[in-house]
C-alpha cells in the first residue's frame, strides 16, 4: 500500500542532487530564491518535484515520489535521457555505482531484465529510456514487482497515467527550448508559429515520399507494394531502421477512429506473446481528422506506430514499423507526418 511522504521526496531530492544521472541538480533556478534549487507540490498521492542545475539554472529533471508499506521510496523521473525508474531504502547498504541485475513486471502486460545502478548507497535506478511498452504499461498497471536475486518487492500503482502526464508536463513546462540535451529531431515542431491545416488533397500516393521527407526531415524511400499484398499501396523505408505501409480505404462506410482501432487490434493479435496498445488523443484542422496510436509486443521485438489521416473520398493509413530499439524514431515519424497536414 502507498502513502505520500513529504520526507520521502526531501531524500528523493537529496539522491537525486548527488545522483551522477542528475550530477548538479541542487541549486537555485534563475530569479528564485538563493535557498531553492527545488520546486515541490502533490497531485493525487504523489510527491512532485523539479530540480534544477548549479551552474546555469536550467531544468535537470521533474520527478515523482511516494513511500510504500514497505519502506521504500518509488520515484519516476523524467530527465533528458527519457524516464527513470529509482527504489530507494534508507537501511539497505549498498556500493556506489555497482550494477545488479533485476527484473521488472507489471501485471501481465510486461516484463524485462535491466541492469541497474547504485545511485548513492541505498538506491538502485533503472533507466527506461522512451521504452513505450514499459511507459504504457505502467499507465494502465495495478502492480509492479521488482525481482531481486535475494527479495522481491511489490508495489501497488492505480494507473498511473495522471501521473506520468503530470511528471512530463512538469518536465515540458520547466523546460527551456535552449536547454542543453534538448532535441527535437522535427524542425516543424520547434516553428513557433501554428502552420495552418494542409489541403486534403496534397496527401496522394504519387507524392508520398515527398511527404514523408519534408514531414520528418529524413531521407525516405517509398516503393510499390509487393502484388502478394493488394491492400498496401505503397512501402517506404528508412536505411535499415524503419519500414512502413501506405493505404488507402474509402470513407463512406469507414471512420477514422473505427479505421484505426481494427488497425490496432489486428497488429496486436498478431503478437506471439504480451503486447501493449495505445491511442493518443486526435486532433482536427478543417475536413482533416488526424489519429494516432501504436501497437509494441517485446515477444517479436516489434513497434509499429500508426497514424490515420481522414479525407474526403478517401481515409489513408500509414502504418512506420521498427525495432524496439527504434521505437522512439517510428513514433515521432507518425507524429510528424500528422502534423504536417494538422499541426
Amino acid at each position: 500500500m502507498r502513502y505520500t511522504s513529504v520526507r520521502g521526496i526531501a531524500l528523493a531530492v537529496a539522491l537525486l542532487a548527488s545522483a551522477a544521472v542528475l550530477a548538479g541538480c541542487a541549486a537555485k533556478r534563475p530569479g528564485a530564491a538563493q535557498h531553492s534549487g527545488v520546486e515541490e507540490f502533490e497531485v493525487e498521492g504523489w510527491s512532485y518535484a523539479a530540480i534544477y542545475r548549479h551552474d546555469d539554472g536550467a531544468l535537470k529533471a521533474c520527478l515523482v515520489a511516494s513511500k510504500y508499506e514497505n519502506g521504500i521510496n518509488l520515484m519516476f523521473v523524467r530527465h533528458h535521457e527519457g524516464y527513470s525508474i529509482i527504489f530507494q531504502k534508507r537501511e539497505w547498504s549498498l556500493n556506489r555505482d555497482d550494477i545488479y541485475s533485476v527484473t521488472l513486471r507489471i501485471d501481465d502486460l510486461w516484463q524485462k531484465r535491466f541492469e541497474s545502478r547504485v545511485l548513492s548507497g541505498d538506491d538502485i535506478e533503472i533507466l527506461l529510456g522512451v521504452d513505450p511498452a514499459a511507459l504504457e504499461s505502467i499507465r494502465w498497471g495495478s502492480s509492479l514487482t521488482l525481482f531481486a536475486q535475494a527479495q522481491t518487492f511489490m508495489f501497488e500503482l492505480k494507473r498511473e497515467g495522471t501521473t506520468l502526464d503530470r511528471l512530463e508536463r512538469c518536465y515540458r513546462e520547466h523546460l527551456p527550448q535552449t536547454a542543453a540535451g534538448y532535441v527535437n529531431p522535427f524542425a516543424a515542431e520547434q516553428n513557433p508559429f501554428k502552420a495552418k491545416a494542409r489541403a486534403a488533397t496534397g496527401l496522394q500516393p504519387s507524392n508520398l515520399e515527398e511527404i514523408l521527407n519534408g514531414a520528418t526531415g529524413l531521407d525516405f524511400r517509398a516503393e510499390p507494394a509487393s502484388e502478394f499484398t493488394p491492400e498496401v499501396e505503397l512501402v517506404y523505408f528508412l536505411d535499415d531502421s524503419l519500414y512502413g505501409t501506405f493505404r488507402q480505404v474509402p470513407s463512406p462506410g469507414n471512420s477514422v477512429d473505427g479505421v484505426l482501432a481494427a488497425t490496432l487490434a489486428g497488429m496486436q493479435a498478431n503478437c506471439s506473446g504480451r503486447g501493449v496498445s495505445g491511442q493518443d488523443p486526435g486532433r482536427d484542422g478543417g475536413s482533416l481528422r488526424v489519429r494516432e496510436g501504436f501497437v509494441a509486443c517485446e515477444a517479436d521485438d516489434y513497434f509499429a506506430g500508426v497514424l490515420v489521416i481522414a479525407t474526403d473520398p478517401k481515409i489513408s493509413v500509414f502504418v512506420t514499423t521498427a525495432s524496439m530499439d527504434d521505437a522512439l524514431l517510428a513514433e515521432k515519424t507518425g507524429k510528424a507526418i500528422g502534423r504536417f497536414f494538422v499541426p
